[in-house]
C-alpha cells in the first residue's frame, strides 16, 4: 500500500504553479539589551543579531535554497500564554505540557506572584469555557508584535467564538500585554535565548536533511505559500494554525515543539502543515463530506475522545494522517508508513487503509492529477462508496 514514488517529489510543480513567497523570518523576543558572548553559546552560523527598538530579533541569513520556505520563530504572545495556561493546570484541567521542572518550572517559579493579575483570571475564564488547543495559538496569531488586532486578515469565526468573541479575544490580549510587562517576562526570554536558538536550529537542520519542503511540495503539487512554524518548547501538544489574508495567501503557522524524537518531530510537522492544504478542500465541499456522515457513528466516541467531535474533522484526521503516512514513507522507508498507518488504525481511525489506498493512486496518477486539490472529489465518492449511496 505504501509504495508511492520516488523521494524527489514523483512530479514536476507545475509551471503556474504559486511562486514561493521568500519569508524574512525573525524570532522576536520581547527583551532588552544585546547577547551575552559566554562561551558555551550555541554557534548559530550566519545569525545576525540586532537590537532594534526595545526588541533583539534573531535573523537567520541561510540560503533560501538550503532552508527553503518552512522557518521557526519563538512568538512571545504565545509563549507567555502557555505559561499562564501552565499556571492554571489545577484550575481548569488543561495544560499544554507533561512536565514540570526545568525550563516549565522556572516559568512558573517567576510568574508565581502574579496568579491573581487579571490576564490570568480572565484566561482562567475563557480555558473553562472552550479556549482550548489550537483556539489559543490561532487567535494569538490574529495580532501583531504591538498587541493590535490586525487588519490585512480574514478572522475564523469558530476559533473567534471559542474566545468568547472578538471583544473578550482582544481584551484578553491587553491584558496579555501588561501581564507581560508588570512580570518583566523579556528577562526571562532572554535568560533563555540560545536555549529558544538551538530548538530552532535543530528544527531548520531536520527540514533541510530530510528534504521535507520538497516532499510536501511534490505530494500536493504546488508550494507552501508560507510557513513559519511557531516553537513552543518542551510542549506535548502540537497545532496546524493557519491565518488567510485578504489577499488570498495563506500563512501556515504550525505551532509544536522540535522534539527530540526525529521522526516524531518530521511526523507532526508534516501532519500539521497537511492540514492547510486539506482542511480548506474539506470546507468547499462540505455539504458532499456531511452526507456521508453515517461513517462517523462507529467511531464517533473514540474520535471526540481525541477532540474530533464532528465528522468534518474526523475526515480532515483520515485525510491528513493518510498523506502523512505516505510522505514519511518516501522520507524513511515503506515501513515507516505502514507503522504509521498501523498507529492510526490501533487509534480508531476506522477508514485509514481506504483512504489510504485511494491516495496511492492519485500518487500513481499524477499526470491525470497533477494537484491534490484535483483528487479530492474522488476521496469523497469513495466516502461514498463506503457508506452505501448509489
Amino acid at each position: 500500500m505504501c509504495r508511492v514514488y520516488n523521494k524527489n517529489g514523483g512530479v514536476k510543480l507545475k509551471k503556474k504553479a504559486r511562486k514561493l513567497t521568500l519569508i524574512s523570518i525573525v524570532i522576536i523576543l520581547l527583551i532588552f539589551t544585546a547577547c551575552s558572548n559566554n562561551e558555551n553559546q550555541v554557534d548559530v552560523a550566519e545569525d545576525k543579531i540586532k537590537e532594534v527598538e526595545d526588541k533583539i530579533k534573531f535573523e537567520y541569513n541561510d540560503d533560501v535554497e538550503v532552508h527553503g520556505n518552512i522557518k521557526f520563530t519563538v512568538n512571545p504572545k504565545i509563549e507567555s500564554t502557555y505559561m499562564a495556561v501552565k499556571m492554571l493546570e489545577k484550575e481548569t484541567g488543561f495544560t499544554n505540557y507533561r512536565i514540570s521542572g526545568g525550563y516549565i518550572g522556572a516559568g512558573q517559579e517567576w510568574l508565581k506572584d502574579y496568579k491573581t493579575h487579571e490576564f490570568i483570571k480572565l484566561l482562567e475564564d475563557m480555558i473553562k469555557n472552550n479556549y482550548q488547543y489550537d483556539a489559543i495559538p490561532t487567535t494569538l496569531h490574529y495580532f501583531d508584535d504591538n498587541f493590535e488586532l490586525r487588519n490585512d486578515i480574514e478572522f475564523d469565526e469558530f476559533n473567534v467564538s471559542r474566545a468568547g468573541g472578538m471583544d473578550k479575544l482582544q481584551r484578553l490580549v491587553s491584558h496579555l500585554k501588561d501581564f507581560m510587562e508588570d512580570s518583566d517576562l523579556k528577562s526571562f526570554f532572554n535568560k533563555y535565548e540560545d536555549f529558544y536558538i538551538e530548538r530552532m536550529q535543530k528544527g531548520q537542520e531536520r527540514v533541510h536533511d530530510k528534504e521535507v519542503e520538497k516532499i510536501i511540495n511534490g505530494f500536493y503539487g504546488h508550494p507552501i505559500d508560507e510557513a513559519l512554524v511557531t516553537v513552543t518548547p518542551l510542549s506535548m501538544n502540537a497545532y496546524g494554525s493557519s491565518v488567510l489574508r485578504k489577499d488570498g495567501i495563506l500563512e501556515v503557522k504550525p505551532t509544536m515543539d522540535v522534539f527530540d524524537n526525529e521522526k516524531l518531530f518530521v511526523s507532526i510537522l508534516i501532519h500539521e502543515i497537511s492540514h492547510t492544504y486539506v482542511n480548506p478542500l474539506t470546507a468547499e465541499n462540505i455539504d458532499k463530506v456531511n452526507k456521508t456522515d453515517a461513517l462517523f457513528e462507529p467511531i464517533r466516541d473514540i474520535m471526540a475522545r481525541q477532540a474530533y467531535p464532528i465528522w468534518e474533522y474526523a475526515v480532515n484526521e483520515h485525510i491528513v494522517r493518510a498523506n502523512t503516512a505516505l510522505m514519511m514513507g518516501q522520507i524513511y522507508g515503506e515501513s515507516e508508513c505502514e507503522s504509521e498507518l498501523s498507529k492510526n488504525r490501533n487509534e480508531g481511525f476506522m477508514y485509514i487503509d481506504d483512504i489510504a489506498k485511494s491516495i496511492v493512486y492519485y500518487s500513481q496518477n499524477r499526470d491525470k492529477y497533477p494537484e491534490f486539490e484535483g483528487y479530492y472529489l474522488e476521496i469523497i465518492k469513495l466516502l461514498e462508496d463506503l457508506n452505501g449511496d448509489s
